[in-house]
């Protein structure tokens, strides 16, 4: 009987990315094709760019009598990161529950992609998903509001400096 390590490795590699090539929609559904690359060396290696291609950070609001309103944010840029894998990483979703200022895009570029210190030059596609996305455009110049839509601006401008092969922006 022939055991599946004995299939050769293009083989093998089909298998497995037709097992993960859906693109996961969030975090939830990314962590599910996990479990493939714990099987073995091998099926680690062939697995590791089809599982770390997509980056996510989300933002969600953790609330209960206890709790307040606290925001909690997770991502999988940390274990990227750690496992040396970014220059597999192609497309980054940041997907945010609620209304973001610029100091929260500052910390997703700085604290979590560590935009500053790590080179994602193979992103190519950066999507931001907004559940409720409201901005307000300021009533006099020098206000409040203009200030932070101009440092949302600039956050913005940032994140394209420093992801600059992205060609798709949604």
């Amino acid at each position: 009987m022939v055991h599946i390590n004995d299939l050769h490795r293009d083989v093998l590699a089909q298998i497995l990315y037709k097992a993960v090539a859906a693109p996961a929609k969030n975090l939830s559904e990314w962590k599910v094709k996990l479990p493939l690359l714990g099987v073995c060396r091998k099926w680690t290696e062939l697995a590791l760019g089809f599982v770390f291609y997509q980056v996510f950070v989300e933002l969600s609001e953790l609330s209960g009598p206890s709790l307040g309103a606290h925001f909690l944010w997770t991502s999988n840029a940390e274990l990227l990161i750690s496992r040396r894998c970014v220059l597999k990483a192609l497309r980054l979703a940041i997907e945010l529950s609620y209304c973001i200022t610029a100091d929260q895009l500052r910390f997703i570029a700085l604290e979590i992609l560590k935009l500053d210190r790590v080179d994602w030059q193979h992103i190519n596609s950066l999507a931001f998903t907004f559940a409720t996305w409201t901005l307000y455009l300021p009533d006099k110049p020098g206000s409040q509001d203009d200030k932070t839509v101009t440092d949302i601006a600039r956050t913005a401008r940032y994140f394209a400096q420093n992801l600059r092969n992205v060609v798709d922006l949604s």
